[in-house]
């Protein structure tokens, strides 16, 4: 459900958890608590207040936008399931949802500025 890779210093991961249940996700929201990516991006299929996000919780949600907020609705449907977290780095641009893009796909990209952490620079 992860792939990591370091980007100008900075260890990232993309990922995209199961849409089948909340147990599932809540185990791969572990794995990747345990992977330490620095910087986190993805379709979690779940609400960033989801319960099985929780492993997730200490990380910086990039979204100036408050959970519930249809600012952060990223699908074709209206649903908050894509994000950019922060685990080391700073947000200096909150993120957003490009609805300009058009529908090319049923999510629409969410795109954030991070700034990496001093140590890493």
């Amino acid at each position: 459900c992860l792939l990591a890779a370091t980007v100008g210093g900075m260890r990232v991961g993309t990922a995209h958890l199961s849409h089948v249940g909340s147990g599932e996700r809540l185990l791969q929201a572990e794995a990747i608590r345990a992977a330490t990516p620095d910087l986190l991006l993805g379709d979690l299929n779940a609400a960033i207040d989801a319960p099985e996000l929780a492993p997730l919780s200490g990380w910086t949600d990039a979204f100036s936008a408050p959970p519930g907020d249809a600012a952060r609705a990223s699908t074709d449907d209206g649903e908050p399931i894509d994000h950019v977290l922060v685990r080391h780095g700073s947000v200096s641009a909150p993120a957003r949802v490009l609805l300009e893009s058009g529908d090319l796909s049923d999510h629409y990209p969410v795109v954030a500025e991070v700034i990496p952490p001093a140590s890493l620079s």
